[in-house]
């Protein structure tokens, strides 16, 4: 779920988007995902390489907390709220 709100502030709303993660792996299945979502789109020509490295640009992907600490807007969206890893 947290990535696709990602994908939605990113692509729709033009936001710089930062997902943090403390599991690496969570963050790399997130950029595959995100990129396998583009790629679907340029295939079905709703979108461009050239918007793909526009929006991927836009993303950045950390285990570090301290990265949302100059963020105006911030979406929790941890399926574990009891057990977060920060």
């Amino acid at each position: 779920m947290g990535t696709g709100i990602a994908i939605v502030a990113n692509r729709k709303a033009g936001f710089q988007v930062s997902i943090i993660d403390s599991n690496d792996s969570s963050l790399k299945k997130s950029r595959v995902f995100i990129e396998s979502h583009f790629d679907k789109e340029i295939a079905k020509k709703t979108m461009t390489l050239i918007d793909k490295e526009l929006y991927m640009s836009r993303f950045m992907f950390s285990q570090k907390l301290e990265d949302l600490k100059k963020s105006q807007f911030v979406i929790e969206a941890n399926k574990n709220r009891k057990n977060l890893d920060f």
